[in-house]
């Protein structure tokens, strides 16, 4: 379809494919038995309502996304201005490109990617209690990334700014490694790759807390932890 469209309450057992020249919206809940791939050319997409369940994984090629699922959502290839994601378990991001802000919350699922993810504006992503593991090391992260979640693990192939933390524990991997905020968890930290402080800040850890390279900026570190600290260099 040449315009835009709208998808009603709807159940497939198979695939569903849906090519639009313009925004791609719902009247009602969808369940789809198959894989989903949607393509808005520049246009919107908004499918969130809360009664959704896409069962294989969707793909998505559009402008401004927003997409929930009633239980667990997996994305496959993302080419979008930006995306707000949201289910009610696991939560896979796919890979991808991102061209503004990743908003992504499972409601207590984990929160994954199956390849790289590219992301030009902000990240924020919420997983509760559970876990967060973005280790595909050629991701790119241009703005801050903020995280909730438990075991919270995140890489960036050249440089990683971490906004707002609040976990249980943090692994962060890239070639620099910016921070912005204080950051506090129950468990370690571990910043695996030179740290550079845009600002006096404050780490706090119920474990260890290792830098694996330099700390550097003209700003002060102060580091409180129940186990050890540890400077892999100056």
């Amino acid at each position: 379809d040449v315009n835009a469209f709208g998808l009603g309450t709807s159940t497939v057992t198979g695939n569903l494919v849906a090519n639009s020249g313009g925004a791609i919206t719902q009247s009602g809940a969808l369940s789809i038995g198959g894989t989903t791939t949607l393509d808005a050319g520049a246009g919107d997409i908004t499918l969130d309502d809360g009664g959704n369940d896409f069962a294989g994984a969707v793909s998505l090629t559009g402008g401004a996304v927003e997409i929930n699922d009633a239980g667990t959502l997996r994305l496959a290839a993302l080419d979008v201005a930006s995306l707000d994601a949201s289910s009610h378990g696991l939560l896979d991001l796919g890979a991808g490109s991102i061209a503004g802000d990743l908003v992504a919350d499972s409601n207590g699922g984990q929160i994954g990617q199956s390849g790289p993810l590219e992301v030009g504006g902000s990240s924020t992503l919420d997983a509760g209690a559970a876990d967060i593991t973005l280790l595909n090391t050629n991701n790119d992260f241009v703005g801050a990334v903020s995280l909730t979640g438990g075991l919270v693990e995140v890489a960036d192939r050249n440089q990683l700014t971490l906004g707002q933390v609040d976990a249980t524990s943090l692994l962060a991997l890239a070639a620099t490694i910016a921070l912005e905020q204080d950051i506090a968890t129950t468990g370690d930290q571990t910043y695996a790759g030179a740290v550079l402080l845009d600002g006096d800040l404050a780490l706090a850890a119920g474990g260890a807390v290792d830098f694996a390279s330099t700390v550097t900026g003209p700003h002060a570190l102060s580091v409180t932890a129940d186990g050890h600290v540890g400077f892999g260099d100056a």
